[in-house]
This record gives C-alpha cells, structure tokens and sequence, in this order.
C-alpha cells in the first residue's frame, strides 16, 4: 500500500471550533467530510472531537436523494446475512417472522451494517430485556433461537426499511 497518497473518494468539507457538550470548553473539532461510496452514493461524515476531555461522537448521513420510501430483501442463507444496509436516522427495521421493529428515536444515528448485524442488535436488546422482566424469557429464548437458526442458514426472513426520506437502501452481496 502507498503511504501519501490521498483517497479520491473523499473530500474535506471543513472542520469548526466550537464548545463541547460534555466539559464546555471551547475545543470541540467538528469535521466534515464527503466520501463517495460507490452504489451507496455520496455520504457526509460528521465527526466530533473535543481535544481537553476526549469526549468522542460521529454519524452518517446520506447525501443521496431517495425515491422509494419502502425496500425489502429476502434473506434465505448465510450468503445474505453479509447484505450491506444503510439505514438513515429516519428509518424503521422490521423483520416480521421475528415480530421484530426498530423504530428510529429522538437520538437516532444513521448507520452502515449487515443484516447480521441487525440481527446481533435484536439479540443484544432481548438479552437486555430479559435482565429487566424476568417474566420474558421464555418469549426471548425462543427468539434467540430463530435468530441462531437464522445465522446458520436454516431459516429465511424478510428485511424491511421504511424511511420517509428515501435515503435509506441495501447493497446485496451479489452486487459487492
């Protein structure tokens, strides 16, 4: 690999100064910048560090202008799991044969993942859920399981985002 030689794809925007939400002094370093990303089209990258207390943040965001508002792809192996998906700050996930729908809050990021890595979110939170209502686990360990059967290629869902903007998408693996 060349040392120096500058990526093309991306392109500095713009860096500011200004106070950081978490000590208050003036030393937090915005930047801002475009990184074309192929079939995923231009992105900004938005970073924030300050430089007196180390607090540390970063989101995505798609500069590309959407039409459709609704996608759906149909995982039915282990091949599709590495199924790229951008889902911006506005977009719902849902996998119905899972009863499974992340809906985007107040302090949504947007973010770049696999539908395997949706899936590791979904576990993550059931796994949270049954430490706050023991009374769940049952329902949760069943999940998890068609999760694993999932994982393993045995059984196939639907992967739906519904983003109001448009700016959501999925990059199959077969298009990599």
């Amino acid at each position: 690999m060349e040392t120096g030689k500058k990526n093309e794809n991306i392109k500095n925007l713009g860096v500011i100064i200004t106070n950081c939400p978490s000590c208050g002094y003036r030393s937090l370093n915005v930047s801002f910048l475009e990184y074309e990303a192929g079939l995923a089209g231009s992105i900004l990258i938005n970073t924030l560090i300050c430089e007196t207390c180390g607090y540390k943040d970063s989101s995505i965001f798609s500069l590309k202008e959407g039409k459709t508002k609704r996608k759906k792809i149909i995982v039915k192996g282990i091949e599709d799991l590495k199924t790229k998906v951008f889902r911006s700050e506005t977009t719902t996930i849902k996998i119905p044969e899972l009863g499974v729908e992340i809906t985007p809050g107040s302090k949504a990021n947007s973010y770049i993942t696999n539908i395997e890595g949706i899936l590791n979110r979904v576990e993550d939170a059931l796994q949270k859920l049954v430490t706050l209502d023991e009374g769940k686990r049952k329902e949760v360990e069943e999940k998890l399981n068609e999760i694993k059967k999932i994982k393993n290629g045995d059984k196939e869902i639907s992967v739906i985002i519904e983003d109001p903007e448009g700016k959501s998408f999925f990059i199959p693996t077969w298009k990599n």
